[in-house]
């Protein structure tokens, strides 16, 4: 059975080429097309083929030197020419956008070498480096579909495919699944979730940039009026209406989780909750007389293990003092905890089970 998909609205245009991008993002926020992340790009994939329109997905599939993206970074491209995503620093992509359209028309996957190496000569990378893209126009709906339900259930992913066959066979595996030689692999996370629990001009202020940096954001406040201006900036937000109803979502593995409350009271039981969850990243801030009386009372509840996981005080830069430096220090030390804890799941040799599908 199909799922059920959620179009996205209309914001401004790109600007690399007279086709630009797609006119099209999720949110309010006027982030441009190719600011789109994966979990937009596939979205908007699977919207495009139930409704049998024709699109391309281009995958970075391999880098020569130096790179602007990782392997298995996406972009999604339409039959106007307009494209969601980016692969590279804005080198590359009308260039892809067009070869795109040729697969499109031809109904068989390709694949393309830019900068060293490349048949292409009159387009070279800046860096000095290559790339190899794969661009697939034989996107399966359901396929498309099953990836969006993954990610909204918050689950990890492969894709595999065949980057030398005409119809690729794209296929759902798990991220820890066994692809045989000739296929390529790249696996997919889930968005990062980050969980702001505050008050004021410090609440708003990380709320407002975790957003622009395209994560999902949960506000937690007493307030319902700053709870009100947090849903205004596209955040989530939860009823903390007493210490102990905490959210009903519990934290993952790719939840961070950054406390701004001022307040041991409201924080305590929060910390509690969250230090013995999976969340790559727990922080609270705070002065020396502040960490030294939260301690106290975390080691009556919790192991010292588990106390040991706390950053405090938050961010990479120590003694901050104003609520904007603030959030940048805090999200930049999230970003950093993020990349090292889910180093698991960049690209490389997978092994294990098979389909997902038999999970």
């Amino acid at each position: 059975m199909r799922g059920r998909l959620t179009s996205v609205r209309p914001t401004r245009r790109g600007a690399y080429a007279p086709a630009g991008p797609r006119n099209v993002t999720t949110g309010t926020t006027g982030r441009w097309p190719c600011e789109a992340t994966d979990a937009e790009i596939l979205r908007q994939a699977a919207l495009d083929r139930v409704a049998s329109l024709p699109v391309a997905l281009v995958t970075l599939i391999a880098v020569v030197g130096s790179a602007y993206r990782a392997p298995g970074a996406l972009m999604l491209v339409h039959d106007d020419g307009t494209w969601m995503g980016q692969i590279t620093g804005g080198c590359l992509e009308a260039a892809v956008a067009l070869e795109a359209r040729k697969a499109m028309a031809a109904g068989a996957a390709r694949t393309l070498r830019y900068g060293a190496g490349s048949p292409f000569m009159d387009i070279r990378l800046p860096c000095g480096g290559g790339v190899v893209l794969h661009v697939d126009p034989c996107l399966d709906p359901d396929v498309m579909i099953a990836a969006c339900t993954l990610q909204r259930a918050r689950r990890a992913f492969a894709f595999a495919f065949d980057p030398a066959a005409p119809d690729p066979n794209r296929d759902l595996v798990a991220p820890d699944a066994f692809v045989p030689p000739g296929r390529f692999a790249h696996r997919v996370a889930p968005r990062t979730r980050v969980l702001v629990a505050g008050r004021g001009a410090e609440l708003f202020g990380m709320v407002r940039l975790a957003v622009a940096a395209g994560h999902e954001v949960v506000a937690l406040s007493p307030d319902p009026d700053e709870r009100a201006a947090c849903a205004e900036a596209e955040a989530r937000v939860h009823a903390w209406t007493a210490p102990d109803r905490l959210p009903s979502l519990p934290p993952d593995r790719w939840t961070a989780l950054a406390s701004l409350l001022h307040d041991s009271d409201w924080e305590g039981p929060l910390l509690e909750w969250a230090l013995p969850s999976p969340a790559f990243h727990v922080s609270a801030i705070g002065g020396h007389r502040t960490r030294e009386a939260r301690a106290v009372w975390l080691s009556r509840r919790l192991a010292p293990r588990l106390l040991a996981r706390l950053r405090a005080p938050a961010g990479l830069v120590p003694s901050c003092r104003d609520p904007r430096s603030l959030a940048a220090s805090i999200l930049a030390q999230i970003v950093a905890d993020g990349a090292a804890a889910q180093a698991d799941l960049s690209d490389g040799p997978l092994g294990g089970r098979s389909a997902l599908a038999a999970e």
